[in-house]
């Protein structure tokens, strides 16, 4: 029996070995900061530096620290040679500063930004006649009693500063609250109730990705959805009603979503009895194989073009906007009809089609 098992047994055991004692060396690397600082992720009494490691990344503010960086100025943005050093999953644990590659000043219309703040850690305070924002000074250029009060009553609140030549100006105090509605007052978050349509459509930009569609009442026309809902996965041909937590702006656009409550059993919209009106970009489509056309990059529903395929793929070659009607069989739409082409979406929406929501 050992010699059967026994080499397997071992060779389990080499292989833990090696994953348990695997290590990642330090590597010099780049790393772009920003202009600004952020309260600390993990602790909000401090200032942290937003960095990426990309031009083409989202400047994160969770990032592995940065040390040793003492020459940061406000108002700048930075290309550092760093040396990085790694968790035990390979990931970025800390930066450590070895030299500048660029430094660059933010245009004059460019160097505005918000920081939500809880007063509450000492983050911002006077001593003297000077401000502060950790050890930074700062210039209040507004209802500085109102600061006052607010940093009394430990309030959360909105500043907007400005940042220039390492100087620091408080603009305007955009917006406080308690820790108990400051979502509310602040954020513009609500709990909220929403359906979800059965299919999407474009969402009518350059990005070429596929909108959700959403009312709060069914007597509502339906509306694009121009972010995603965080936690929530959509299926072709199911209709869902969900509880979210929504968040507006002050021109009442939604801005961000995240799921509270799912839909346990939602309603079945397949079949052509449910079928409904689509826009999509012919740039973004490959002519037909087969009788069908994946839709962008999505790989979790094809459309069958049916006898439809010859004109759908001479629109596709043209890059012309299109209307499409279409429903939900099984796991493919199916298209019904063509309703309408154009050059583009403004033309587009000329068509003269029923459709019950506004593209």
């Amino acid at each position: 029996m050992w010699t059967k098992i026994g080499p397997l047994l071992l060779a389990l055991l080499l292989l833990q070995g090696c994953q348990l004692g695997r290590h990642w060396s330090d590597k010099e690397e780049t790393l772009f900061v920003d202009y600004y600082k952020v309260a600390c992720d993990d602790d909000a009494a401090r200032l942290c530096y937003r960095s990426r490691e990309k031009e083409t990344n989202a400047w994160r503010e969770d990032a592995a620290e940065l040390v040793e960086f003492d020459q940061f100025e406000w108002g700048y943005r930075y290309q550092l040679k760093v040396e990085t050093s790694f968790n035990s999953s390979g990931k970025a644990k800390k930066y450590r500063f070895l030299n500048i590659v660029k430094q660059e000043a933010v245009n004059s219309s460019d160097n505005a930004f918000a920081l939500k703040l809880d007063t509450s850690t000492g983050i911002v305070y006077q001593s003297g006649a000077q401000w502060y924002l950790d050890d930074k000074v700062f210039t209040c250029n507004t209802d500085c009693t109102a600061l006052t009060n607010i940093i009394n009553n430990s309030l959360l609140t909105d500043l907007e500063f400005k940042a220039a030549s390492n100087a620091l100006t408080l603009e305007t105090i955009k917006c406080s609250a308690g820790q108990d509605n400051y979502d509310e007052v602040c954020d513009g978050k609500s709990d909220v109730r929403w359906e979800i349509a059965h299919f999407r459509s474009d969402c009518g930009n350059a990005d070429g990705e596929l909108c959700l569609l959403y009312r709060l009442n069914s007597s509502d026309k339906w509306e694009l959805l121009l972010v995603d809902i965080e936690g929530f996965e959509h299926q072709w041909g199911r209709e869902f009603e969900i509880d979210v937590v929504e968040t507006r702006s002050s021109a009442n656009v939604v801005t961000a979503a995240t799921l509270k409550q799912d839909d346990a059993a939602p309603t079945d919209r397949t079949g052509s009895a449910n079928d409904f009106y689509m826009v999509v970009q012919g740039r973004l489509l490959e002519k037909s194989s087969g009788d069908k056309v994946t839709l962008y990059d999505s790989t979790d529903i094809t459309l069958n073009c049916g006898n439809d395929c010859d004109r759908l793929d001479d629109y596709i070659g043209d890059d012309d906007w299109m209307l499409l009607k279409a429903y939900v069989d099984n796991s493919n739409l199916v298209l019904d009809s063509i309703a309408c082409h154009a050059e583009t979406l403004n033309l587009l929406r000329q068509c003269d089609e029923n459709v019950d929501w506004d593209f």
